[in-house]
């Protein structure tokens, strides 16, 4: 089994939750503009186009049902709508379509005024309980989906292994191959590069192999520690327990929480949950789309697919993911 342990330092306040549990196609992602605090002066004039775009293949989505500041429109067939009227900066969007998430953002100006869909469903097998489990449930003390999205501040990061794991040729193979996997999967959204110490600019993740730290009692084969920037991954700690571990897919595996993501239900997967004697070492399709997807989105994103509340969020601290 896994345990997860998730620690947080809000405003000053000290938390610590513990919790026992598991845990392809598309256009290139980027990082998501950051996003303005409600401040902006003006309006957005009547016949700004709010497009609608899949999240998945970049098409237009049409026939979706959106309000605006409360008035409903319905997207047309190249999936667009025209304001009707002058609308102030920050009002509520909302879309609904069959084929995507329930959408609740803001229109923040009229220069931000296309929105891609979070697939419902996809030819990979994703669908929202899959979206739930590998984005929005980091804590098992709560309900799957409960949790904020989590991804990294920026587009490059780098894996800084420990002198000892540098002298390992095996893991430094590990290590690169992991690398290689995240960047494949990403679809060029992120760059991991492996250094031999931190890089300025860069989500710095340093691993290293410790048999004797507090975190590996229990048969804890590793762990990683995200920490917080808001809801951005701002650097992280892998600790692998044993040496095996720094050689072979557990290094894509933790890596893989460096970027974002939880547990997978499926045992064919990088992400699974629990330590096969064959596991998995590239992304599979699922994850890989789920990879493009987050990066599309902003850090304290809520599930289905809510940002309204994602800039206002102030909280910094550690999510731990203990894995055997």
């Amino acid at each position: 089994m896994q345990r997860r342990i998730t620690s947080w330092l809000v405003a000053g306040a000290f938390l610590s939750l513990s919790a026992c549990g598991g845990g392809a196609g598309g256009n290139r992602s980027t990082a998501p503009t950051s996003i303005a605090s409600p401040s902006a002066a003006g309006s957005v004039p009547a016949g700004t186009l709010i497009g609608l775009t899949s999240a998945e293949t970049g098409r237009p989505v049409a026939g979706a049902t959106v309000v605006v500041a409360g008035r409903t429109y319905t997207a047309g067939a190249e999936g667009t709508v025209p304001l009707e009227e002058n609308v102030v900066p920050f009002s509520a969007l909302d879309v609904t379509s069959p084929g995507t998430l329930d959408r609740q953002t803001l229109l923040r100006s009229a220069s931000e005024s296309v929105f891609s869909l979070w697939p419902r469903s996809s030819p990979t097998g994703l669908d929202e309980e899959y979206t739930k489990a590998l984005v929005y449930t980091w804590d098992d003390e709560k309900a799957s989906g409960a949790s904020p999205l989590y991804r990294l501040a920026g587009i490059q990061a780098a894996l800084v292994p420990s002198a000892d794991l540098q002298a390992d040729p095996a893991a430094m193979a590990a290590h690169q191959r992991a690398a290689d996997a995240v960047n494949a999967a990403s679809g060029g959204g992120v760059h991991y590069v492996v250094a031999t110490s931190s890089l300025s600019g860069a989500v710095n993740v340093s691993t290293l192999l410790d048999p004797k730290d507090d975190g590996c009692k229990d048969r804890v084969l590793a762990f990683t520690s995200i920490r917080l920037r808001g809801s951005e991954i701002s650097s992280a700690r892998i600790v692998f327990c044993n040496a095996e571990a720094t050689r072979d897919a557990t290094v894509t595996h933790e890596t893989g929480h460096s970027f974002g993501l939880g547990h997978s239900p499926d045992a064919g997967e990088v992400m699974h949950a629990f330590k096969l004697s064959r596991q998995a070492e590239q992304f599979g399709p699922r994850e890989s789309l789920v990879m493009r997807l987050i990066l599309q989105r902003h850090g304290g994103n809520r599930f289905p697919d809510n940002d309204r509340n994602a800039a206002s969020s102030t909280a910094s601290g550690e999510v731990t993911i203990v894995c055997r």
